[in-house]
């Protein structure tokens, strides 16, 4: 635990920092009570489905038995201790933490681990792919959890995920997703859950019975406050109303919060990136030149140039490049004389030149990518029906082919720390629809991808080379813009110490803060 901390602080100090001004008033900064701000409320509270932007809270609620060391690219123990695997890569053996117990009072040991996973694979919603390798889960005694996979599997990686490896409370688990769906959660972590007005916000209190302890610098009260206008967020910030934005602020506006006292900008290194989705099965995006040619009516400059303020890079693959295995391409560029002869090439009617495009509340900038993109398609001559909406409704709707658009841009990172957070999450075939917003259905593709998927445990080398072959696929098939890989921006009062943006969570550990007298 003080090496997870002391990584932490070192990473917060290599970090990119612009701080301006001081403090709080004299009353605030005796609290121990800290206020964040997040444009999205909770969508699913079970955590064996949890799938979105949850993590950002839910995160301080429930642990995992590995934790991502973002300076090492390893894992590192969290609720297991150690772990060992058989030479052939198929049988680990993870020795789970002593004298840890649930916020519902159950003590966490290997059965209670196995049921957890159990159930998670059981339910095979959220981000259960990630335990597809395994055949059998076993406890042999207390503190022992045995997992035997089909083909090796990194599994002390795929446990540090931050969607789909959460340990819950059996008995939590033996109350039904109703529950948990109500508000209710049983983790191992720091926080648990006190209060959840839907909408408004949620309210954390520390768990007494921590196994990593307590001192008393530590926030003792979390509160999140759910604000849909950024704007807004900004303002509570800038009152001292708030601590802490989970949220990124428009990059428009954070020239001129540098300038203003009490506030500090972070930056870190991220997976963060935009891919902008292109409907494969809708007309008139079913055809593939049609498609080709709407990836030439983006400035992909000028999104991370402009909408983002600097902190946007070009990319050259749909994978960040910060991440292992991202290839490198000759990605498109604004070209409105290609998007007009592969628009012509296609065969489709001048007349049908016109997609749906959902773009959801919450995310200034996604707003912005869809009207530049809307205002540089009309240049071609393709029309863009532009449709705003919230991002749980928009996400149902993309799901569904009959309700679906043309296009959905989506900000994504990953779940555990390999591409197929990418590869196999947005377009490897599946059904129903999860994040294969593309309605990608590509025998070869997902063989290839396959095939890395089950070389990534004993051969990263061969993984890779299957990944950016599969890269090359999805950007040969058109089923996806890649418009921007991003730095994390996390604004926050100068008085708050300890943040730190680990790129495998896509959020702050609370834990970790501390208030500066």
């Amino acid at each position: 635990m003080l090496k997870r901390i002391a990584l932490r602080l070192a990473t917060v100090l290599a970090a990119i920092t612009i701080v301006v001004g001081s403090g709080l008033a004299p009353a605030q900064a005796a609290s121990k009570t800290i206020t964040l701000l997040d444009s999205f409320d909770i969508k699913d509270w079970d955590p064996a489905v949890i799938y979105s932007s949850e993590v950002r809270t839910l995160l301080n609620v429930y642990e995992t038995l590995t934790h991502y060391n973002s300076e090492t690219g390893e894992a590192e123990p969290l609720l297991a201790t150690d772990w060992t695997v058989s030479d052939d890569g198929l049988t680990w053996i993870f020795n789970l933490r002593k004298g840890v117990m649930f916020h519902d009072g159950t003590p966490f040991n290997a059965a209670a681990a196995k049921a957890s996973l159990d159930r998670t694979i059981e339910i095979d919603g959220g981000a259960a792919y990630i335990w597809s390798s395994v055949e059998e889960i076993s406890a042999p005694s207390e503190h022992s959890l045995v997992i035997k996979t089909e083909y090796p599997m990194p599994l002390n990686l795929v446990a540090t995920s931050q969607y789909g490896a959460y340990m819950l409370s059996p008995a939590a688990g033996a109350k039904g997703a109703d529950w948990l769906q109500e508000g209710n959660a049983a983790g191992t972590g720091p926080y648990k859950v006190r209060q959840w007005d839907k909408g408004q916000q949620l309210v954390m209190e520390k768990f007494d019975d921590y196994w990593g302890g307590w001192s008393d610098d530590q926030f003792d009260r979390i509160i999140v406050r759910f604000v849909a206008e950024v704007s807004t967020q900004v303002q509570m910030l800038r009152t001292g109303e708030a601590d802490l934005m989970l949220s990124t602020a428009p990059a428009d506006m954070l020239d001129k919060l540098q300038a203003e006292p009490g506030i500090t900008l972070s930056v870190f290194e991220s997976w963060l990136n935009i891919p902008l989705m292109i409907n494969s099965k809708l007309y008139p995006t079913d055809n593939r030149k049609f498609r080709q040619a709407l990836t030439y009516l983006m400035d992909y400059e000028a999104i991370g140039r402009d909408i983002y303020g600097g902190y946007g890079i070009v990319p050259k693959s749909c994978i960040p490049q910060s991440m292992w295995g991202a290839g490198q391409y000759d990605m498109p560029t604004l070209d409105i004389a290609k998007a007009r002869q592969l628009l012509e090439e296609s065969g489709i009617p001048e007349s049908d030149w016109k997609v749906t495009y959902h773009a959801y509340t919450g995310r200034q900038e996604i707003g912005q990518i869809s009207e530049l993109f809307q205002a540089l398609a009309a240049q071609a001559g393709v029309e863009v029906d532009l449709q705003i909406g919230e991002w749980g409704v928009l996400w149902d709707k993309q799901k569904r082919l009959e309700t679906s658009a043309n296009m959905f841009a989506v900000l994504w990172w990953a779940d555990w720390p390999t591409p197929t957070g990418w590869l196999e999450a947005m377009w490897h075939s599946e059904e129903p629809i999860l994040f294969n917003f593309a309605h990608y259905d590509n025998p070869e593709y997902d063989r290839v991808l396959d095939e890395g998927i089950k070389l990534q445990g004993s051969d990263r080398a061969a993984a890779i080379a299957k990944f950016e072959e599969a890269q090359g696929i999805v950007l040969d098939d058109a089923v996806a813009m890649c418009l921007v890989d991003l730095k994390k921006t996390v604004l926050h009062r100068t008085n708050l110490t300890g943040v730190f943006y680990n790129a495998a969570y896509e959020t702050v550990s609370i834990y970790d803060l501390r208030r500066a007298e």
